[in-house]
């Protein structure tokens, strides 16, 4: 039996699309409705698309038939281009475009898909994320620098990023609560504010970094996170943090003066930096 080739091809579309092999970036040189074809059918491998959809989609003034002659035109440029990318295939049946992709391709969107439904799992399951995969979902998660889909503004676009962006959260909220379960509580914060950077409005993110400093001894971190929210929420939208974060805040606080004997609190000041290592390759 042959054994099959792998390809080290990956592909990014988080961020300007980039397909990368051993070699380095792949030049993409396409442009227009062809390098945005290119990506519509990147974010669906394996799944048949109708050219009349794509000619509505890319080229939704012109005539049927000037549509449909774009519509070939672009496929070709494409076809060229891959043939110099091992791994990646565009196939035509009749009236169906379908992207193929060799065994060892990774490209990043659906891959975060996958990673997360084992992290799921195993932390449902086994009461931890595997190492392995714990690895990996890190790694993809910190490569991933930019929106979904960056440079493409049609409405199938903007679909896409928003339901890539709330699996890229629930990713790290995975791992934000397998590492609290492990008890590697710098690490819990560390996943805590890479979400932070993403959604700097998500309340509940600085609900759990607020308990997770508590558990690290730091109750005045828990305060400044907390102030943090409360500037923000009246800055961008003129509300006060729910009841129950100023529940938690008060309880710390109780704690505190308990320990103490008196409240300290620590000047505001904005959120510390998103540590290199959690959002950076």
């Amino acid at each position: 039996m042959t054994t099959p080739i792998v390809s080290p091809l990956s592909v990014s579309l988080f961020g300007p699309v980039v397909l990368r092999h051993h070699a380095g970036p792949v030049p993409l040189n396409l442009n227009g409705a062809t390098r945005t074809l290119l990506t519509l059918l990147l974010a669906h491998p394996g799944s048949a698309q109708r050219r009349e959809q794509l000619v509505a989609l890319l080229w939704p003034d012109a005539a049927q038939a000037k549509g449909r002659s774009a519509l070939t035109t672009a496929l070709w440029r494409i076809n060229k281009l891959l043939a110099k990318v091992p791994g990646l295939t565009v196939q035509s049946f009749d009236d169906l475009v379908l992207l193929q992709t060799a065994q060892g391709v990774v490209i990043d969107g659906p891959e975060l898909e996958r990673l997360s439904t084992e992290a799921r799992r195993g932390l449902r399951d086994e009461g931890a994320v595997p190492r392995a995969v714990r690895r990996a979902l890190g790694d993809l998660l910190r490569r991933m620098q930019g929106d979904y889909l960056e440079g493409c503004d049609g409405g199938w676009a903007l679909t896409l990023r928003a339901a890539m962006e709330q699996r890229r959260m629930r990713a790290i909220d995975l791992l934000m609560r397998d590492a609290e379960a492990q008890g590697a509580f710098e690490d819990a914060v560390d996943w805590g504010q890479a979400m932070l950077a993403l959604d700097p409005l998500r309340e509940s993110a600085y609900h759990d970094l607020m308990r997770l400093f508590v558990a690290m001894g730091e109750r005045n971190q828990a305060i400044l996170t907390y102030e943090t929210l409360r500037r923000v929420l009246h800055e961008e939208l003129q509300v006060a943090p729910d009841p129950e974060t100023r529940a938690l805040r008060d309880e710390i606080l109780g704690q505190r003066t308990h320990r103490s004997g008196r409240v300290a609190l620590m000047p505001m000041s904005s959120q510390a930096p998103i540590p290199a290592h959690v959002m950076k390759p």
